[in-house]
């Protein structure tokens, strides 16, 4: 089935995938998601570990995908910066970055506003794939 799909199609349904996954859950358990976050803040050692994850992700995406000639490109290309320049942002001064967060990690609204974002997101990027459309 993937072996005709180009990257950008490929990327765009698994992170389309996540994203609606993580829409859904935001919004059916926002505190749980809100405890998540929170638990991972108060542990060094899994913020270490998202780190490196994050970090490791980012720089094997860019790798394979740094592409800006339409929209879907980018914003593949934007999420693989973002997972780069996060891993080093929470392994060079963890606190400070995780701090910044705490508003939204703490805020039932920003979370149901962020699961709306996962969700459009990736219905978008999984419909683009699906209807074979840039």
């Amino acid at each position: 089935m993937f072996a005709e799909t180009s990257l950008t199609d490929y990327l765009s349904l698994i992170f389309g995938i996540y994203l609606l996954a993580a829409g859904i859950g935001l919004l059916l358990d926002v505190e749980r998601y809100q405890r998540m976050y929170l638990g991972f803040v108060d542990h060094p050692a899994l913020t270490y570990i998202g780190a490196v994850i994050a970090f490791g992700l980012g720089a094997v995406l860019l790798r394979i995908h740094n592409e800006w000639g339409s929209l879907r490109e980018g914003f593949i290309s934007l999420i693989a910066w973002g997972a780069l320049i996060e891993g080093v942002l929470m392994l060079a001064i963890p606190e400070a970055y995780l701090r910044s967060f705490m508003a939204i990690g703490q805020s039932r609204n920003l979370m149901k506003g962020l699961s709306v974002f996962c969700f459009v997101a990736g219905g978008w990027l999984v419909a683009s794939v699906l209807l074979h459309t840039q």
